[in-house]
């Protein structure tokens, strides 16, 4: 997608980005991987043991930001994605008091002078 077929403004594209993708090796090597750490977690039962969880940490963009999790009965919080727990929780910092979300919508935070 060109930058004007984008559906909002903070999606982004191969072409957007100025990049080429050759779209049946993408979904090739995106399915062989999931394969590989899909059988890691069946075999080991662990996310943590399987290298699921490091493998999903290591990619995960909202670690180290500031977010704003909308929760399911219709409270917020806001603070610092820290890490991820072993079964995939969210733990966000909100100024010391430290909560694990298991579900909610996560949009990240961007500082005032972003803005």
């Amino acid at each position: 997608m060109s930058v004007s077929q984008l559906p909002v403004p903070t999606a982004t594209s191969f072409v957007a980005l100025g990049e080429t993708c050759e779209e049946d090796r993408l979904v090739a090597d995106y399915l062989r991987r999931l394969n590989e750490l899909l059988s890691a977690l069946a075999a080991t039962g662990d996310a943590v043991a399987g290298g699921v969880h490091a493998a999903v940490t290591s990619r995960c963009g909202t670690l180290g930001q500031r977010v704003r999790v909308s929760l399911p009965g219709g409270g917020e919080l806001t603070g610092r994605a820290v890490r991820l727990e072993a079964d995939g929780r969210l733990v966000v910092d909100d100024d010391g008091l430290v909560h694990s979300v298991g579900a909610g919508d996560v949009v990240h935070v961007r500082p005032a002078s972003d803005r």
